[in-house]
């Protein structure tokens, strides 16, 4: 699934195809070239840092939806979702999914931005802490539509300890 989804060699080292030393990272999704801004000094030195730049996981599942929403295995246009941690929204989003992104309260205004300059129009994005008592903030969804997310996008969620 790998090398079909992104066309590349085959690797086991860790991020092979995100670069997250780079301020930005370009990606082609959705007959677009993309850039994602990345803040690769929040990231060194510290451990369990997430949202500040581009992991492998992102990539993958970002050409995942891309090839199935073209191959109509995956309807995406119109469905209402919501990105847990900001990972595949802004593909989502380019599909035509009504998607509500959302990240850690330090990361939304590096989310804001990505998806103002990659997909236009101001971006409702969220703020979502979660974990084991995490409950669902029923506003977040409202801002989705009354009805609950067709689509639940994760690549590569985790809690922080």
């Amino acid at each position: 699934m790998l090398l079909w989804g992104l066309g590349q060699p085959a690797s086991h080292r860790p991020n092979a195809f995100a670069r997250q030393g780079l301020p930005a990272f370009p990606i082609d999704a959705c007959g677009r070239r993309l850039t994602l801004h990345q803040q690769p000094s929040s990231f060194r030195g510290a451990s369990g840092v997430t949202g500040a730049v581009v992991w492998d996981s992102t990539v993958v599942l970002a050409k995942f939806l891309e090839h199935a929403a073209d191959g109509g295995l995956l309807s995406v246009r119109g469905a209402r979702a919501v990105d847990l941690g900001a990972g595949c929204g802004l593909v989502a989003a380019l599909l035509g999914a009504r998607v509500v992104p959302t990240d850690l309260p330090d990361r939304v205004r590096l989310l804001r931005k990505n998806l103002e300059e990659n997909v236009g129009g101001s971006a409702t994005v969220a703020e979502l802490v979660w974990g084991d008592e995490y409950e669902v903030d029923p506003e977040l969804l409202l801002r989705l539509d009354p009805e609950p997310p067709e689509l639940v996008l994760g690549s590569d969620p985790w809690r922080r300890p």
